[in-house]
């Protein structure tokens, strides 16, 4: 009789486990939530895509629906799940500062559309709700850090003027592309960072023209990070070589738009 009992118990076990896993996860009770990591698998089914822990009693997991790619934290003495708002690409844990913190990377993607930023930090925090917030952060890189080839549009160099502690460049369509420069947003050419054993920073803009009319004189001498600007032409591109300051440690690159309509590349040093 006991035996017969244990079989049932153990079949009910399977077939809840089964009927979880056919739930789709943004629907189900935080009751059912996984309460250890070897139940992760069976909780999110066919829909996890990958998890990393962050820390003794939680995970940060990600999971595919009809919708798109979502993010879980699950805290396993809580028995819960929060869910992180998040509609970035693809995302990875980058530092935990505490039970209750972390940073994540986030490749530049996004799942609106094809534009493309550089890749920056997100700061996740639970608060005093006990739900969590997702800010973003700035990604500061150290010297010699190059940067994989970020995708854009064509378009030109309009002009370059620096700040006091960095350069921006700012873009306009190629003569004949004005339809493409425009249409559903404006963005600055394919962007690659480099760097070459003379403390020079290099910037390649991947089908991108400059205008004739460019100047470069406007460079102060005394600029904190900047010691000499070069532009050229190749004819695959445009290269801007930095020849940086013993001063300059650490970079950070960033997009940005005026009026949504001119796009520019800004560069700050530290």
């Amino acid at each position: 009789m006991c035996k017969n009992k244990l079989i049932v118990l153990v079949l009910y076990m399977m077939l809840s486990f089964v009927l979880i896993a056919c739930i789709p996860v943004d629907q189900r009770e935080n009751s059912d939530a996984p309460k250890n990591i070897e139940e992760v698998g069976n909780y999110y089914g066919d829909q996890l895509i990958e998890y990393f822990e962050i820390a003794s009693h939680g995970v940060l997991v990600k999971y595919h629906d009809d919708l798109g790619d979502w993010h879980h934290v699950v805290n396993f003495d809580e028995g819960k799940t929060y869910q992180l708002p998040i509609i970035a690409g693809e995302v990875s844990l980058e530092k935990v500062i505490n039970e209750n913190e972390f940073l994540l990377l986030a490749d530049g993607k996004n799942q609106l559309n094809s534009y493309q930023e550089f890749p920056y930090l997100l700061h996740a925090i639970k608060g005093s709700t006990n739900e969590y917030s997702v800010v973003r952060a700035d990604q500061w890189r150290q010297i010699g850090e190059s940067i994989e080839p970020v995708p854009g549009k064509t378009g030109s160099i309009r002009d370059i003027a620096t700040s006091f502690d960095g350069l921006q460049i700012m873009f306009q369509p190629k003569v004949g592309d004005e339809v493409n420069f425009y249409a559903a947003y404006t963005d600055i050419p394919t962007t690659e960072i480099n760097f070459d054993g003379n403390n020079s920073l290099l910037i390649k803009f991947t089908d991108a023209s400059m205008a004739e009319d460019i100047n470069l004189g406007f460079l102060n001498s005394n600029h904190l990070y900047i010691q000499d600007i070069q532009l050229s032409q190749a004819d695959d591109g445009v290269l801007l070589t930095l020849v940086l300051s013993d001063e300059a440690k650490e970079y950070f690159i960033f997009k940005k738009s005026l009026d949504q309509e001119t796009p520019i590349f800004d560069i700050r040093f530290k």
